[in-house]
């Protein structure tokens, strides 16, 4: 009986690990879609409705109903494969879901906790901290890993293309000349807000310098530099001051320890000067059509600062002996800049105005320092495990001070809504605990620490996007585009760590058999792999893109024709009552947003940016002619006073 089922196990065990394989090759499939579906969606009804609903609940939906399908491929991969695998970083993570999981069930609001604020909550964490198990687990090979970063560099770089349009003034979802765009004048792509898409590129940047340290031959670099440079064009037109301030913040650092542990920066130089010619080139190009809204003195220190540090990867080649030297100097200058900087705004919070764009973007900053100061008696009153995931608006608002209140009360005298704390560590400790927050800075801990062991131009890459990214959201926030991304590419990274592990590991020969055991050889076909990958991402995003393109075209046609129709019928009106207050009716003219039809007492009617209204006033009578030009096309609609009609012309 004993042999019998001895002979059982035996015979099922190959079966077990196919069966295990091909779960683990779905869950890596899955967690693609993740990657690339998360950051796209939005729902596009509702931009002109309501566009703070356009982004949050779909991207949450997408990712917990795919997350619903990871675990069951995960929890079908692990119960087979009987061999169990060490993932790197694991403990603090589940530390820190743990915690999180704890901090909901005493949460003030648990069922809250569960979404949160912004749909952020233990849902989502759960979700994302499942991306980085079945990445941390599942890529096992060279080329696995390559195929998920091409997944998600390639959204990534049609995302930028998007931002780089909207720079342009070029929307193909909503359109051009929405109010609520115009007003915030910076891409946001599908990612929602300028300042989350340039963390969600600084992390995509780093991504792509991985895929180009992990090409075999020059002609696989070339694409991922292309994809580097119009990441970090659209980053730029972003105009985010966090953002710039991370990046030279961690640009030394990165070059220090790269120099450190590699001996060398010598293979930073091709993917920095690309990355610094496309950002120069993309000021330039902003600046000569009139769109650049960065001020000059924020783009000179910028291209500057740049400069310089081209020059320190040319004496790289030059003079290797001083590198060294050179690096450590530069890095403690940055240090001691930061923090004479955050000493010379906590003696004088007035200089904020003089480094900022404009009067907003000053109230901007004093604004989230008033915030970080209203958020610490928020954390102390319930230190421990914090108000619940995602749950910070209901608890923030009883600690609100009236310098707060004052600086975010609208001109209708509303208080507007404070749901982030504008600090990452801050949020953390907040919605978590103290608890939470340790067990979140031991994750970076773990991760940097993990990154600089194993080594390696891959890893230098990913762990220094993620260290610029880390640093950016200390003046932001994440959102489920910035978190699948950043959870996925700390999977990725132990991935690679497990990789190098099992190169230096010298293994039986039974083991390096085993299909759970890391390989390094390329498949025959990886090239192939690649491809196919970046052909199904476009694709897939391209079916999503073009018909809810010609959905909103087809939408943002009936919105011009509905507008053209309501200026011209203003104006007739605008005419008929300065016919009869004065006898006489207005001059003829071609009237734009920047010149005004002007009636009686004082009354001015200012068309939009996309309208021109023409008048003439022949005889005793006059003609109207309103010419719309959007993206939805050209469409005419006139009026003449001898016959009172009305009529849409070709």
């Amino acid at each position: 009986m004993a042999r019998d089922q001895a002979e059982e196990r035996a015979s099922s065990g190959p079966l077990n690990e196919t069966a295990a394989n091909t779960l683990v090759l779905l869950s890596i499939a899955i967690a693609m879609a993740i990657v690339v579906l998360v950051p796209v969606v939005l729902n596009p009804d509702l931009i002109r409705i309501n566009p703070v609903e356009v982004y949050y609940p779909t991207k949450f939906k997408v990712l917990a109903w795919l997350s619903v399908a990871l675990l069951a491929t995960v929890l079908g991969s692990v119960a087979l494969r009987r061999k169990p695998l060490a993932v790197p970083m694991l403990i603090p993570v589940l530390a820190f879901l743990g915690i999180a999981a704890l901090s909901t069930v005493f949460s003030d609001a648990p069922m809250h906790s569960l979404f949160g604020d912004r749909k952020e909550g233990l849902i989502s964490l759960s979700g994302e901290i499942l991306l980085f198990y079945a990445m941390a687990r599942g890529l096992n090979s060279l080329v696995r890993v390559r195929v998920f970063l091409i997944a998600m560099v390639t959204a990534g770089t049609l995302v930028s293309i998007y931002g780089i349009s909207q720079n342009y003034g070029f929307d193909p979802v909503s359109g051009w000349l929405i109010s609520w765009y115009s007003e915030i004048g910076r891409p946001f792509a599908t990612i929602g807000n300028p300042i989350t898409l340039a963390s969600y590129l600084t992390l995509m940047a780093g991504a792509a310098m991985a895929l180009y340290f992990t090409a075999s031959s020059p002609s696989r670099q070339v694409p991922w530099l292309i994809a580097l440079a119009l990441i970090g064009a659209c980053w730029i037109y972003t105009d985010t001051r966090g953002a710039m301030l991370s990046v030279v913040a961690a640009l030394p650092v990165i070059l220090w320890i790269s120099h450190r542990k590699m001996g060398t920066v010598q293979p930073l130089q091709v993917p920095f000067a690309t990355l610094i010619l496309a950002v120069i080139t993309a000021l330039m190009a902003s600046a000569a059509f009139g769109n650049l809204s960065l001020p000059s003195y924020v783009t000179t220190p910028l291209i500057a600062y740049l400069i310089l540090l081209g020059a320190i990867l040319w004496l790289s080649d030059l003079r290797p002996a001083v590198m060294g030297p050179l690096l450590t100097v530069l890095l403690a200058l940055t240090v001691v800049a930061g923090v004479v900087g955050v000493a010379v705004v906590a003696s004088n919070m007035g200089i904020l105005n003089l480094t900022t764009v404009g009067r907003e973007g000053g109230l901007s900053a004093q604004v989230r320092l008033l915030i970080w100061r209203d958020t610490i008696p928020t954390i102390l009153e319930r230190p421990l495990l914090g108000h619940g995931p995602d749950n910070f608006t209901a608890p923030f608002q009883a600690h609100m001070g009236e310098a707060l209140k004052s600086a975010i009360t609208t001109g209708t005298g509303e208080v507007s809504i404070v749901d982030r704390a504008h600090n990452d560590f801050l949020q953390v400790a907040a919605t978590t605990g103290l608890l939470g927050l340790a067990a979140y800075v031991w994750v970076l801990v773990s991760y940097f620490r993990n990154s600089y062991k194993g080594g390696g131009w891959p890893l230098l890459a990913l762990s220094g996007g993620v260290l610029a990214y880390i640093l950016q959201i200390q003046t932001s926030f994440s959102t489920a585009a910035t978190s699948v991304a950043f959870w996925g590419i700390l999977g990725t990274s132990a991935a690679i760590i497990r990789i190098q592990g099992a190169e230096e590991d010298d293994q039986a020969s039974e083991s390096r058999s085993s299909a759970a055991t890391v390989s390094t050889r390329e498949a025959p076909r990886a090239r192939l792999y690649e491809i196919l990958t970046f052909v199904v991402v476009v694709a897939v995003i391209a079916s999503i893109a073009f018909p809810t393109f010609m959905d909103q075209r087809e939408q943002a046609a009936k919105v011009a024709r509905t507008d053209l129709k309501l200026y011209v019928r203003q104006t007739v009106k605008l005419y008929d009552q300065t016919n009869e207050a004065r006898g006489t009716y207005p001059r003829s003219g071609v009237y734009t947003s920047e010149d005004k039809i002007r009636g009686p007492l004082g009354m001015r009617l200012r068309p939009p940016d996309n309208i021109k209204i023409t008048t003439r006033t022949p005889g005793q009578g006059f003609r109207v002619l309103g010419k719309s030009t959007t993206l939805s096309g050209t469409f005419k609609y006139s009026y003449s006073s001898a016959t009172n009609k009305y009529a849409f012309r070709p």
